[in-house]
């Protein structure tokens, strides 16, 4: 999975930057979320065809192999938003699982671990504890992509992974300004859904 919202992270960048003071909230009642995100950043449909245009950029660094088969293989589908800043290096994207009996916190400890290990074979990685944001269970990992795709160098990336009612919210921010994805990260409200997959 991080290595999917990495890959989506990596694929929608453009150039320039953002006002944040005009904003839009975005809701996404079937995968039980909601976020505000700054009015100038545009929604992208993530279907098979976009995961597919994304995978198909990517396979030309030969490290970043793994992200591609996660897009392309049967994870692709927990993808639930992206929203891309077209005038600037920024973008966020939500992925939501929810496994049957969903998961615990002990869970989302082990996930953190599978997080940092995937990633560290192409980028550097700051992940954070597990903690508690906004009265969820959570943790973070600030990503420095190493490499380039197609002789690109992509920002810094922060993946947040939020626990709630058993269900896995996965919300990654690239090249925001720390003040920017605070009131991103704040805005992000898990609503609740019985089946996220």
């Amino acid at each position: 999975m991080a290595g999917a919202a990495a890959a989506l992270g990596l694929a929608a960048c453009g150039g320039g930057s953002s006002s944040a003071s005009q904003t839009q909230t975005i809701r996404n009642p079937g995968s039980g979320f909601t976020i505000t995100v700054p009015s100038a950043w545009q929604r992208y449909p993530v279907n098979k065809r976009t995961i597919n245009a994304i995978a198909a950029k990517l396979k030309s660094n030969p490290r970043l192999a793994d992200i591609v088969k996660t897009l392309e293989g049967p994870t692709g589908r927990y993808f639930k938003l992206l929203v891309v800043n077209s005038a600037g290096h920024q973008d966020a994207t939500v992925a939501v699982v929810r496994p049957p009996g969903g998961v615990t916190k002990a869970e989302l400890g082990q996930l953190r671990q599978g997080v940092v290990s995937a990633t560290q074979s192409f980028a550097q990685v700051s992940p954070s504890p597990v903690g508690t944001l906004d009265g969820h269970p959570y943790f973070s990992v600030q990503v420095d992509y190493t490499g380039t795709v197609q002789g690109r160098h992509f920002p810094k990336q922060v993946q947040y992974y939020f626990l709630a009612d058993g269900t896995v919210y996965n919300l990654d921010l690239s090249g925001t300004s720390p003040s920017l994805r605070h009131r991103i990260v704040h805005s992000f409200k898990m609503t609740g859904t019985k089946s996220a997959s």
